[in-house]
């Protein structure tokens, strides 16, 4: 029974890491394709998310190594330190994402703004 709680919450953090991953290379690609964000924005954002998946790269391999030897403080560390990513996770995605919403609304304005001129 031990054995297969241990592979379910393997895959479940697994899972878990790769949505993270997921999501914050979506926003990266955002950040990198958006031609409104000013240079420094840009590059303050990608550094964010970089870091982000810096540690869920990190978080990634510690979650590989569990095995039916794991302790339980093994595990509960680690699923603390999956929390602990998605919730900083949470705050870049929001900004930047917001960021670059904000930069190509003030897009749009500015253009429609020069065909009624």
């Amino acid at each position: 029974m031990e054995v297969q709680l241990k592979a379910h919450l393997k895959a479940y953090l697994t899972h878990t890491l790769g949505s993270i991953t997921s999501k914050l290379e979506s926003l990266k690609t955002s950040i990198q394709s958006s031609e409104t964000l000013t240079e420094e924005e840009a590059t303050a954002a990608l550094a964010d998310v970089e870091a982000q998946l810096k540690v869920a790269a990190e978080s990634s391999a510690k979650v590989e190594a569990l095995n039916a030897e794991s302790t339980q403080e093994e595990m509960n560390a680690l699923v603390d330190d999956v929390r602990e990513l998605w919730n900083d996770a949470k705050h870049p995605l929001k900004l930047h994402g917001v960021k670059v919403v904000n930069a190509r609304m003030g897009g749009v304005l500015v253009r429609s703004e020069r065909m009624n001129l």
